[in-house]
């Protein structure tokens, strides 16, 4: 095994970019991942940058498709499918999430770079 390798790469950790409780959407400019563990602004956190998560739409009368690409939210936690003011892509939705119907989507992360 290779000395220099650090990690898997299904799990990172990183300098929370602000307060994070685990099960948030973290992005730390281009990477993104869902926090595992709660922290502090600054502080170590885990997050999880590989997998599939069940997360909210920023509001529920938001249609999402299957295959759907998915962006977090100015909030980073929750998604939409809008692009533009400094959403960051992190994956595609695995269901179909009909306007009015549901709160929660279901997230296939996307690989970091895509």
């Amino acid at each position: 095994m290779a000395s220099n390798k650090g990690s898997g790469g299904g799990t990172v950790t990183i300098a929370a970019p602000g307060a994070v409780s685990s099960g948030d959407f973290v992005v730390a400019s281009s990477l993104t991942g869902v926090a595992l563990d709660d922290a502090g602004s600054g502080q170590d956190v885990v997050i999880q940058t590989q997998g599939v998560f069940e997360v909210r739409k920023t509001a529920n009368n938001v249609a999402v498709g299957l295959g759907a690409k998915l962006y977090a939210a100015n909030s980073a936690n929750n998604v939409t499918t809008a692009t533009g003011g400094g959403r960051t892509f992190v994956g595609y939705a695995l269901n179909a999430s009909p306007a009015n119907a549901s709160t929660a989507v279901s997230v296939l992360l996307a690989p970091v770079g895509a």
